[in-house]
C-alpha cells in the first residue's frame, strides 16, 4: 500500500467579519495528490474559507498546518512570519483566480508571466527560463508561438490556461482554484477540465477547488465539503456525497432545487 504524505491539516478554522460568521469550526486533512472540492450557495462561506487557507486573510482562530518540508512536522501557517508566508506563496502553493486577469500581469508577455514563478526556483539563465515557459505553454495546450504575446490579446480560456501554467510552473505542493471554469463556454470548460486533470495527476499535486458547479467538482475532485451558513454540513468522498447525500441541504443542491 502506498502511504501518501499529508500536505494540509486544518483544525477548527474560523473567521469572523465583526460579529458575522464567515466560516466556522472547519476541520479536514488533505494528502498528496488529492483534490478537494468545496461547494455551497453564495454566502455559504466557501470563499472565506479559501481566502483563509491560501493566506489572503488571517483566520480568527484555528490552525492551518502545512507541509513545508517532508522531513519535518507540519507547520502552522498562522504562526509563521508574513515574510516566510509570502515566500511560500510564491513557490509552495498558488491560487488560480476565478477571473484570470486577477492572476496575470496583463502588460507582461505570456512567457514573462510564467517566468515570475520559475525565477523563484533560482533558475537564472534566460534561455532555460524561456524553454521552461514554452514547456508549460505546451502542457496547457497553448500555442508556443504566442510566448511573447500579452495576455490582453488572449481569449478568456487561453488566459485561464496561462494562469494555470504560471501557477504550476514552480511545482507547488498545493494549488487553490476559485471557480476555474467560471464564465467560460461549455466546450472551453470541457477542454480545460481535461487539461487540469492530466497535469494534476502527472504532477501528483494536491488541489482545493471552490465551485458552484457540481459537474465540475464531480469530474475533478476526490473529496467534497458542502458548506452552508459558514459551516460544513456534509463531507466525504465526492461520489458518495453527490450520489447518496445525507444532509437535506446537500439533497437540495444535488436535485438542482437550490440555485448555487
Amino acid at each position: 500500500m502506498i502511504v501518501k504524505d499529508k500536505i494540509l491539516e486544518v483544525k477548527n478554522l474560523t473567521h469572523y467579519y465583526g460579529e458575522q460568521v464567515g466560516c466556522e469550526d472547519i476541520s479536514f486533512d488533505l494528502y498528496q495528490g488529492e483534490i478537494l472540492g468545496i461547494v455551497g450557495e453564495s454566502g455559504s462561506g466557501k470563499s472565506t474559507l479559501l481566502k483563509c487557507l491560501s493566506g489572503q486573510i488571517s483566520p480568527s482562530q484555528g490552525m492551518i498546518n502545512f507541509c513545508i518540508d517532508k522531513s519535518q512536522p507540519l507547520q502552522d501557517l498562522c504562526k509563521i512570519s508574513e515574510q516566510k508566508k509570502r515566500a511560500l506563496m510564491r513557490k509552495e502553493w498558488g491560487i488560480v483566480q476565478q477571473n484570470p486577469r486577477d492572476g496575470l500581469r496583463l502588460r507582461v508577455s505570456a512567457g514573462g508571466n510564467i517566468a515570475e514563478r520559475i525565477i523563484n526556483e533560482e533558475i537564472k539563465n534566460y534561455s532555460k527560463i524561456r524553454n521552461k515557459a514554452l514547456e508549460w505553454m505546451d502542457k496547457t495546450e497553448m500555442e508556443k508561438s504566442r510566448i511573447d504575446d500579452f495576455p490582453l490579446n488572449f481569449s478568456g480560456g487561453m488566459q485561464q490556461r496561462l494562469q494555470i501554467s504560471k501557477i504550476l510552473s514552480s511545482n507547488p505542493k498545493l494549488v487553490y482554484m476559485d471557480e476555474p471554469t467560471g464564465g467560460l463556454d461549455v466546450s472551453v470548460q470541457a477542454k480545460l477540465l481535461d487539461t487540469i486533470t492530466i497535469i494534476v495527476r502527472d504532477l501528483n499535486v494536491s488541489m482545493i477547488i471552490v465551485s458552484h458547479d457540481l459537474a465540475v467538482v464531480k469530474f475533478l475532485t476526490d473529496k467534497l465539503l458542502v458548506m452552508k451558513s459558514g459551516k460544513v454540513v456534509e463531507s466525504g468522498l465526492t461520489d458518495r456525497v453527490l450520489d447518496d447525500p445525507q444532509h437535506s441541504y446537500t439533497q437540495l443542491l444535488t436535485s438542482s432545487i437550490l440555485q448555487v
